[in-house]
């Protein structure tokens, strides 16, 4: 660590040079280095008293011991171009990406705008989470999108742009909140009557969510080489933006799911029946060495039906009679009846593709009502009569 100095008794370059005067009322200097050893770049500050500039050179390397260290000059870049920069990482898949700078955009944009990287406060992120908390999205797309800022966050703490992590400490709506709605989930008649209004050559989208759990990207996604017999071996989605002509691509890795890797699914006689019926009577697309099932419309770019054309007919002909189910729902009615009918939450979890058995425990949870009684008996059943 070098003690602070006055250039105009060491800096040759400094205009005041030499300076004969021992106590001139001339500026004392501090040279630091960012963190990163010699790489890090060489920085420097001017103080009036000599005081000042030793105890900010103690700090800033006590500061950088402690790995808290932050330049200002660092910190004062825009926050929404830096985002959307690590957000552009090559680590990150295109779907990500594009799901990532929406919510950027969308959502962190209105309320941080005008912020540089330091200047964003926790305020500001608790904000950005209680709005789409009144907008009405899932806990888990929150903690989704959080996941995307904390790690932006941390990036910039490790580079000195700011001293610590502003999403600390935000309260996001997780636990109870995350468990599904039971009167959001439809029963099967309603099943039944969703797929009775979509168009024929849809119909079995709603039988893929509704009997395999699928998400609606996995149900377009969803091709005759999927079928293993009595199983369903899952590999890829459809793009969510596969109707974009500048990303050439249409099926992605599944979700949560490195590339390659797969998930089955037990499938039903009814679905396979369904199946059946579809390829008989519509055929298939081939898209990337894959059959797929549903075809898109003769004005879309994409060969495929695509998330936002299944958006569009589902609203057009669900929500035109009253029904205020989404496509999830059918997600939502797999889950139930599987949890109902007896069926192990591990194995649900599995074949639902969940992250982790805990989003499972955490959204369909409370569904098994007979736990309760099942765990009565068990301990009855062991405890010795003298308890």
């Amino acid at each position: 660590m070098a003690p602070p100095f006055q250039k105009c008794k060491k800096d040759k370059r400094s205009p005041l040079y030499p300076c004969e005067k021992k106590r001139c009322g001339h500026s004392w200097t501090v040279r630091y280095r960012a963190p990163g050893g010699r790489t890090g770049s060489q920085l420097e500050k001017s103080f009036d008293r000599w005081k000042d500039a030793s105890d900010f050179n103690i700090k800033v390397e006590n500061d950088k011991r402690e790995g808290v260290y932050s330049d200002p000059k660092l910190g004062k870049v825009s926050f929404i171009p830096y985002a959307k920069e690590c957000i552009d990482s090559p680590a990150r898949g295109e779907g990500t990406k594009s799901y990532q700078i929406g919510f950027l955009y969308n959502w962190v944009k209105p309320v941080c705008g005008n912020r540089t990287v330091a200047s964003v406060e926790k305020g500001d992120l608790q904000q950005i989470a209680n709005n789409m908390v009144k907008e009405g999205l899932a806990a888990s797309t929150i903690g989704t999108h959080y996941k995307s800022l904390r790690s932006i966050f941390n990036k910039a703490v490790s580079e000195g742009r700011r001293r610590t992590n502003p999403c600390d400490g935000v309260e996001l709506p997780w636990g109870a909140s995350m468990a599904v709605d039971e009167d959001a989930i439809p029963n099967s008649s309603q099943v039944s009557q969703l797929a009775s209004l979509m168009r024929e050559d849809n119909k079995l989208a709603v039988w893929l969510m509704a009997g395999l759990g699928l998400r609606v990207s996995e149900a377009l996604g969803f091709s005759i080489e999927s079928v293993r017999g009595s199983i369903v071996r899952l590999r890829h989605q459809l793009y969510r933006y596969a109707s974009r002509e500048d990303y050439g691509k249409y099926l992605v890795k599944l979700k949560h799911r490195k590339e390659g890797e797969y998930r089955d699914i037990p499938l039903p006689n009814r679905v396979a029946n369904q199946i059946d019926q579809h390829v008989d009577k519509f055929g298939s697309i081939e898209v990337e060495g894959q059959h797929l099932l549903f075809s898109g419309a003769a004005s879309s770019a994409a060969p495929v039906l695509t998330l936002a054309g299944m958006t569009e007919r589902w609203k057009s002909r669900v929500r035109a009679v009253g029904m205020d189910f989404t496509p999830h729902d059918l997600r939502h009615y797999y889950a139930s009846q599987q949890l109902a009918g007896g069926a192990n939450i591990h194995e649900v979890s599995r074949w639902l593709g969940h992250k982790s058995i805990q989003v499972t425990v955490d959204v369909y949870g409370h569904l098994t009502e007979d736990a309760g009684e099942r765990g009565r008996a068990i301990m009855d059943a062991v405890l010795p009569v003298t308890c």
